[in-house]
């Protein structure tokens, strides 16, 4: 019998009776882990209460990649997806109305897996906080969400004002339980390959 104590970092194992002690191997502080991913997204939630207390016209906006891809496709789905919504927060009829996107974070969607064998398959999104400079008539909104809409060509939504809280646009990359549809091979190449 035996606990375990941390130091720092490590994690020793020390037995109470012979008191000796053994380092455990350490493990990374991943955020695909759903424990890690809860106490990482606790501050962020925080931060974001407290911006939006500021920022009486924010609004969210969600963005889709289209059709759904495997995990091979998901890396390069994902940096396509941001490049994208970078290049439309430089675009100059966002400055020009002082519409920015200030927070985004990316869920992999739904993991399905078509059944034994077969590659789970995923619909990238991401949900972005975008910060109004000011009340703008019906008139210009309309033109910067058709603008928008030209500029994105795939699904998107104007989710409108942030009604319940911070929640709603910081998500998990992942829900706990589509990991589990996940096998562990599968798993570690998503850590190293998508989210590293």
């Amino acid at each position: 019998v035996g606990f375990m104590a941390r130091t720092g970092r490590d994690l020793s194992l020390v037995g109470l009776q012979s008191r000796q002690s053994m380092q455990l191997e350490s493990f990374r502080d991943l955020r695909i882990i759903p424990a890690v991913a809860r106490r990482k997204r606790r501050s962020l939630l925080k931060d974001v209460e407290c911006w939006l207390d500021r920022q009486p016209f924010a609004r969210m906006w969600t963005f889709t990649t289209g059709s759904r891809c495997n995990m091979f496709e998901l890396r390069e789905r994902l940096s396509w997806l941001h490049r994208k919504v970078s290049r439309l927060n430089a675009k100059s009829f966002m400055k020009k109305n002082g519409v920015s996107i200030v927070f985004r974070s990316t869920e992999f969607g739904e993991i399905e897996k078509a059944g034994d064998g077969a590659l789970p398959t995923f619909h990238p999104h991401a949900h972005c906080l975008v910060k109004l400079a000011g009340k703008l008539s019906k008139a210009r909104w309309a033109e910067i969400l058709n603008n928008v809409h030209e500029y994105w060509n795939h699904n998107w939504d104007e989710s409108g004002r942030l009604k319940k809280s911070a929640s709603e646009v910081v998500k998990y990359v992942a829900k706990p339980l589509d990991l589990l549809k996940l096998s562990g091979a599968e798993l570690k190449y998503i850590q190293e390959e998508v989210v590293a």
